[in-house]
């Protein structure tokens, strides 16, 4: 499993953990309880959903990384490379 896929699922269980966190907090729990109690369960959801938002900004910096390295390698093959250089100065039109 690789990295990338690793925390994918990481997000996604967080991202499910405190969708659970919060459907169960205004279904169950309401405002009934200590507000200790209340500031923590909410505290860990709130944790969970940073967690998912964190791991999917680090997929995207991901992404745009590969993308970028590949663009660079493109280029290095095409315009960078001094064959084709010379290749495209030896076809231009003479004036």
């Amino acid at each position: 499993m690789t990295p990338q896929r690793k925390w994918r699922l990481a997000g996604a269980l967080a991202l499910g953990a405190s969708a659970l966190l919060a459907w169960y907090g205004v279904a169950r729990l309401g405002f009934t309880g200590s507000p200790l109690v209340l500031a923590v369960y909410w505290g860990v959801f709130l944790l969970c959903l940073l967690v998912a938002f964190y791991l999917a900004v680090l997929d995207l910096r991901y992404i745009r990384m590969l993308h970028a390295i590949e663009q660079r390698r493109i280029f290095m093959e095409t315009l960078g490379s001094k064959a084709f250089r010379e290749a495209l100065r030896k076809n231009q039109p003479r004036s």
